[in-house]
């Protein structure tokens, strides 16, 4: 892993520690880059949405190290059900070899939160209560090069740089 260049210094920042922002900053870090993960509220969080997992998902969960058992709190469904206009239809989840034949379903305030410990214990630096604003911008090139953000309570002012 690259040593931070500062506090608030990273190769990477990802914005939102959400399913597709901590896998992608698990992945990041595994890789063996600094990474930075701003999360704007604080775990545990609850979301509505997303609560289901495709077998591909699932798989995904797997080979990041994620336990997906019962015992772990995950329960497995063989599909979907769709209920509407009278109608009634199960669509079970196709039997590939390259994927388990089930699902996965966990309330998302854990399972976003148990993503992003992920992300932290392959090297990735979270912080929560991290209301990111407006992208820093170099003046020679449009790139952007880090974030305005506030942190905390007290919305701390902060800026992150992720120089590359």
């Amino acid at each position: 892993m690259t040593e931070p260049l500062s506090e608030h210094s990273a190769d990477v920042i990802v914005v939102g520690a959400g399913p597709a922002g901590s896998t992608t900053a698990y992945y990041l870090a595994k890789a063996g880059l600094d990474v930075l993960l701003l999360e704007k509220t604080a775990f545990p969080r609850e979301k509505v949405c997303g609560d289901g997992l495709t077998p591909r998902a699932t798989k995904q969960l797997v080979s990041m190290g994620i336990d997906i058992s019962e015992e772990a709190g995950w329960l497995r469904n063989k599909g979907l059900r769709i209920i509407g206009g009278g109608v009634r239809l199960q669509l079970d989840w196709p039997e590939l070899a390259s994927y388990p034949d089930y699902g996965l379903v966990r309330k998302r305030d854990d399972f976003d939160e148990q993503l992003a410990r992920q992300a932290q214990k392959a090297g990735a630096r979270l912080y929560e209560r991290c209301n990111v604003g407006a992208p820093i911008r170099d003046e020679r090139t449009g790139r952007i090069t880090g974030v305005e953000a506030k942190i905390g309570e007290e919305k701390t002012p902060v800026t992150f740089h992720a120089p590359l």
